[in-house]
């Protein structure tokens, strides 16, 4: 649970407080159509990331515009997630201390903590893989 906590403090800290980058911008372009099937079909087709990250990101803001703390916290929660499956996946395949170390080292990556506070598909593959 502490590492849980840990690896939330680290992902949520400040996560809105600095500007979108050029490819949550570019992602955010992508979004303005009016049906799910125009999303998919001109916003999705041109992007060659996996269309999650998109479908989630225009879901998001419809319901709940577009600031940067809307736009990135899917992924937040996706990066914290997949710390838990880290752990879960770590304790299954070996055991407990093994997990243990496994889910803390990877709750304080640099690299796993900089990917949940983007809003790319980064964190969700992370999710996924976990």
């Amino acid at each position: 649970m502490l590492i849980l906590l840990v690896a939330a403090a680290l992902r949520i800290y400040g996560f809105a407080d600095f500007s979108l980058s050029n490819d949550e911008l570019s992602a955010l372009a992508r979004l303005n159509f009016d049906s799910f099937y125009d999303l998919i079909m001109e916003g999705v087709r041109i992007d060659g990331h996996p269309p999650a990250a998109q479908v989630i990101l225009w879901y998001m803001t419809r319901i709940f515009g577009d600031s940067v703390f809307v736009v990135r916290l899917p992924f937040v929660l996706a990066g914290i997630l997949a710390v838990y499956f880290v752990f879960r996946m770590s304790r299954q395949w070996l055991n407990t201390s093994a997990a243990l170390i496994i889910s803390a080292l990877f709750s304080t990556l640099s690299f796993p903590i900089l990917y949940s506070r983007l809003a790319r598909p980064y964190a969700l593959g992370m999710l996924f893989v976990a």
